[in-house]
């Protein structure tokens, strides 16, 4: 089983935008996630971020680190709604900074949306949005 979803997202703070894409792909517990995001993420250039992830209950739950969005901690319900996520240390954003997901919803006629609240680890703040079309495959 997998899900792939395709969309765009803007930084209302700052203005930059660019594209995103998402894969989950799912089998015997667990699976692969991997996020693709284009344009100026965090103030440098977007990246592929690739992490395992586990099934636990009713959710994705990925630890993970990365070189290019740091630590991501997440537990992705799959009822839709019930969704927790930070990422720790972005490179871009160095050691204090974190990027936190509100708001998130995905719909059963494969709408995502999300939002991040986003401290820049020199006391700035930024919020994010990401809107993507998904189809299951």
């Amino acid at each position: 089983r997998s899900l792939r979803c395709v969309g765009q997202w803007k930084n209302q703070t700052f203005g930059s935008s660019g594209a995103f894409s998402a894969r989950v792909e799912a089998g015997g517990g667990g699976g692969v996630i991997t996020f693709e995001i284009g344009g100026n993420v965090f103030g440098r250039a977007g990246g592929v971020f690739q992490s395992p992830f586990r099934q636990v209950g009713n959710a994705l739950v990925i630890d993970s680190t990365s070189d290019f969005l740091g630590r991501l901690q997440a537990s992705i319900g799959l009822d839709g709604k019930s969704t927790t996520a930070t990422m720790t240390a972005p490179p871009a954003l160095g050691p204090n900074g974190k990027a936190t997901v509100k708001d998130y919803s995905y719909q059963p006629n494969g709408v995502l949306h999300f939002g991040l609240d986003i401290e820049l680890g020199n006391g700035q703040t930024a919020t994010s949005i990401v809107d993507a079309a998904c189809t299951k495959q």
